[in-house]
């Protein structure tokens, strides 16, 4: 059975028509009945789900076995049996999109992401002023003991008198 990629169904999983589950997967005992709204179409008109399942899949050439919650959709003649939307698309990491010249494209950092990045700043000029702070102090404490061993053998020399 093929499953076609959809990356304009922004649903949660994918959808697969009862006729696929009964007839060709032989799953119809599975199915869990819930009728929810699935989308509406560009007619206008609403699908819905009569229930859902999850299979686990694997795609040809795929190694991976995907585990995927499928709505189950009446749809005797649709154009497609099994549909895969953008949510698991991306989840399952299927297409990996490159930019212009072949280069991957990054998403812009987020917000938590500026955050994150100010915070290690933060935590970094810290760390360094510690560190200046440490090493000032461990000067003046060698200055006083170099001060305090050249000062040792005075007292000792009046004491002896």
């Amino acid at each position: 059975m093929i499953i076609q990629l959809d990356s304009g169904y922004d649903g949660d999983g994918g959808l697969i028509t009862y006729e696929a589950v009964k007839e060709h997967l032989e799953l119809d005992d599975s199915v869990i009945p819930s009728e929810e709204l699935v989308c509406l179409c560009l007619n206008g008109q609403e699908l819905r789900s009569k229930g859902i399942i999850t299979l686990r899949w694997k795609g040809e050439g795929f190694r991976k076995v995907f585990k995927t919650t499928f709505h189950v959709i009446e749809g005797e003649f649709l154009p497609f049996q099994m549909l895969l939307g953008a949510q698991a698309i991306h989840e399952h990491g299927i297409l990996k999109f490159a930019g212009f010249g072949g280069r991957a494209v990054h998403p812009k950092k987020s917000t938590a992401d500026a955050q994150d990045i100010e915070e290690k700043s933060i935590e970094k000029n810290r760390r360094e002023e510690h560190r200046k702070k440490a090493a000032a102090n461990d000067k003046k404490v060698s200055a006083d003991k170099s001060a305090q061993n050249k000062s040792s053998p005075k007292e000792d020399s009046k004491r002896r008198l």
